[in-house]
């Protein structure tokens, strides 16, 4: 039933970013026309709205990125500092693909010394019930884990 609830609030709020969004999340120019693995790449991504946003958000460190931004605006230094197992290269370029994205807003603001800001737009807001869900998934999963070891190697 959770999960029903959770594939539900997960296309509302898919269609709902289709729908006020104008940008293209699909760079055409950067793939080959000839490439059927590319255009079925494509057609999943329009086509399914899990893959969609398993597109965007994927990965290790998106959504914990996310998460950490959830309570407000971060300092570059401030987000590091949460996740000390990330490499500056891996947050910087996650980062900046949630921000091509949408999802993270960048602002720079110009002081001596200047610094950035990040914070999660409305879009990246939407994601919160999906990532509450995620997190009721976990902790459900990693207890049975704990209480029964053997439970996964069935």
């Amino acid at each position: 039933m959770i999960f029903e609830n959770t594939k539900l609030t997960l296309c509302l709020l898919i269609y709902k970013h289709l729908l006020k969004s104008k940008r293209n999340y699909f760079n055409i120019k950067m793939i080959k026309a000839a490439s059927e693995y590319q255009i079925h790449k494509i057609n999943n991504f329009t086509g399914c709205p899990v893959t969609f946003t398993l597109e965007k958000i994927g990965g290790r460190w998106k959504t914990i990125i996310i998460n950490n931004l959830q309570s407000g605006t971060k300092r570059y230094s401030e987000l590091k500092k949460m996740m000390p197992a990330i490499t500056e290269k891996m947050l910087i370029q996650n980062l900046k693909e949630l921000q091509v994205d949408d999802l993270v807003h960048r602002k720079v603001i110009s002081t001596i010394p200047a610094h950035v800001e990040y914070s999660l737009t409305e879009i990246g807001t939407d994601l919160t019930p999906i990532l509450m869900a995620m997190y009721q998934w976990g902790l459900k999963h990693a207890q049975q884990k704990i209480n029964s070891p053997t439970a996964y190697n069935d």
